[in-house]
């Protein structure tokens, strides 16, 4: 009885066929295609732009609600006399974002 050897292939590797017969071992490779990326080169700096003055702005509005929900719990009408001072901190943070990015 012969004993099974394990053989480890690369990732590339797809099929492979052992000839009982001649004991041969064929081995079949994958080609890797390179993907095309989508959108345009031109407009991939726009595109980033975009992303990060998004998500600066999600990150600035969260900011502000959770800063008004904390003083709303902490104090009546503490959410609405703290309106300027969140609503200049959660600013700063999304600006921090941007700054940070790009500057």
């Amino acid at each position: 009885m012969t004993r099974a050897t394990v053989v480890r292939f690369p990732k590339g590797v797809k099929r492979v066929a052992i000839l009982a017969d001649e004991g041969i071992i064929t081995v079949h490779r994958a080609r890797s295609r390179r993907r095309r990326k989508k959108g345009r080169r031109e407009l991939r700096p726009l595109s980033k732009l975009m992303r990060t003055l998004t998500r600066a702005q999600y990150v600035g509005a969260k900011d502000l609600f959770d800063r008004f929900q904390r003083d709303d719990r902490r104090r009546r009408d503490g959410g609405l006399k703290r309106w300027a001072k969140n609503s200049a901190r959660a600013t700063r943070k999304a600006a921090k974002i941007v700054r940070n990015k790009y500057f």
